[in-house]
C-alpha cells in the first residue's frame, strides 16, 4: 500500500498533468522570452552550463551593483537570505544554511542566479557575470580563491562543504512519476543527523517530482502567472527601513532624478480624521511631462494611470514595502505606444533606481 506521502506525490503528479486543460482567470502565455530564461538546464555535474567564464573580481563589481541591496554588502547583514557563513552549524540547535553551509554542488548556484537574478529584472546579465557571481559568493565562503576563475569545465569541479550531507532518499524511488519535460534539479535529497532531518523533511516529499522535472514546471508557471499578476497591479519591494524613512527617501531620490513632487497623501492620516485605524499607508504622486507627455501622445488613455504614483506601507508583521505600477504594463494596458520602447525603459529604468534608493541602498556613512 502507498504510504500518504506516497499518495499525495502521486496527486501532485495527476494534478500538474491536467492543469493546461484548464483556463484560469489570471497570469497570460508565457513570451518565446521567458521560456527561453527558463528552458536552461544546468545538473549537478555540470551538464549544461554555457561557454563563458568569470573571475571573482569582476563578481564583486557585478555583486555590489545587483545584489548587495538585499543581500549585504559581503552577502550577509542585507534584506534577504544570507548567503555566506554557517559552515560547521547545520547539526547544531541553530543551524545556519547558506551557499555555504548548505548547499550541495556549485553548479546549482549558477543555474539558480542565472535563472532568477537579479530580482528586478532576471536574465538581465551576462553569461560572463553569472560565471562572475558564482565565483565570488564563492570565494566569500571561502571555497574559491580571491583570483579564482570559473567556466564550465572548472565550476563542476568544485566541492561544496556540505557535498557528503546528501543522500539520495529511497523512499521515493518507488513512487511511478510520468515522464514530463521540465528541469531537472538531480536525484539527491538532503540528509541530516538523525534529529535535524533537513527541512522538517519537506523536501524530500518533492525529490521525484522534482527528478522528472514536474516541480520547475508548476514553478515555470505559477511564476509566470505571478508575474502577469504582479504586471497586473505592482511591483512590490521590501524597504529595510521605516514607513516615514522610506517615504522621506522616496521623496529625496524623486527629486535627484529630476521629476516633480505633486502631491503627497497620508492615507493613516486620514483615515484617523474620521475615527478609523490604518496601517502607515502614504501615497506620493510624481513625474515628469517629459517623460508622460509622449506615451499620452500614443494613447492618450495613458494619463489615466499618470503621473506616477509609490506607494509606501505596513504590512500587518511590522514590514515595509514600497509598491508602484510598472511602466510596461501601463502601457500594454492602453494597448500598446507604438515607437515609445525605449521611453517606457528609461522610465522603467528610473523608478527602479528610485526604488532601490527608497528601500534597499545602504546607509550613507
Amino acid at each position: 500500500m502507498l504510504s500518504p506521502k506516497q499518495l499525495f506525490a502521486g496527486a501532485v503528479a495527476a494534478a500538474l498533468l491536467v492543469l493546461p486543460a484548464y483556463a484560469f482567470d489570471f497570469g497570460r502565455p508565457a513570451s518565446s522570452d521567458e521560456i527561453k530564461l527558463w528552458d536552461f538546464d544546468v545538473r549537478p555535474d555540470g551538464k549544461g552550463l554555457p561557454d563563458g567564464s568569470g573571475m571573482v573580481g569582476h563578481g564583486k563589481e557585478v555583486f555590489a551593483e545587483n545584489c548587495a541591496a538585499c543581500h549585504g554588502e559581503n552577502g550577509q547583514g542585507g534584506i534577504n537570505d544570507r548567503l555566506v557563513g554557517g559552515q560547521g552549524t547545520l547539526a547544531s540547535d541553530k543551524p545556519i544554511k547558506t551557499v555555504g553551509s548548505f548547499w550541495p554542488y556549485a553548479t546549482t548556484l549558477f543555474d539558480y542566479i542565472h535563472r532568477a537574478m537579479p530580482y528586478q529584472a532576471p536574465g538581465l546579465l551576462s553569461v560572463d557575470d553569472y560565471y562572475a557571481l558564482t565565483a565570488y559568493i564563492l570565494s566569500l565562503n571561502g571555497i574559491l580563491p580571491p583570483d579564482g576563475k570559473l567556466d564550465k569545465e572548472t565550476l563542476p569541479k568544485v566541492k561544496m562543504p556540505n557535498r557528503d550531507g546528501f543522500i539520495p532518499d529511497p523512499e521515493f524511488s518507488k513512487v511511478p512519476v510520468p515522464k514530463v519535460i521540465g528541469i531537472g534539479f538531480g536525484h539527491d535529497e538532503p540528509s541530516m543527523p538523525a534529529k535535524r532531518r533537513w527541512a522538517q523533511k519537506g523536501p524530500a516529499l518533492f525529490g521525484p517530482l522534482r527528478t522528472a522535472g514536474i516541480v520547475p514546471a508548476l514553478a515555470l508557471s505559477l511564476t509566470v502567472g505571478a508575474k502577469a499578476m504582479d504586471r497586473d497591479g505592482l511591483i512590490t519591494i521590501q524597504s529595510r527601513y521605516t514607513p516615514k524613512e522610506t517615504m522621506q527617501r522616496l521623496e529625496t531620490a524623486v527629486k535627484s532624478k529630476g521629476m516633480t513632487v505633486f502631491a503627497h497623501i497620508d492615507h493613516a492620516a486620514g483615515a484617523a480624521e474620521v475615527g478609523m485605524t490604518l496601517r502607515p499607508t502614504d501615497l506620493l504622486i510624481f513625474g515628469s511631462p517629459k517623460g508622460g507627455t509622449p506615451l499620452m501622445q500614443s494613447a492618450q488613455t495613458i494619463g489615466i494611470d499618470l503621473p506616477l504614483k509609490a506607494l509606501v506601507w505596513e504590512d500587518a508583521e511590522g514590514h515595509v514595502w514600497l509598491s508602484y505600477n510598472d511602466p510596461a504594463w501601463v502601457v500594454q494596458r492602453h494597448g500598446g505606444a507604438a515607437g515609445m520602447e525605449a521611453a517606457v525603459q528609461t522610465m522603467s529604468g528610473a523608478l527602479k533606481a528610485i526604488a532601490t534608493e527608497a528601500t534597499s541602498a545602504a546607509p550613507k556613512k
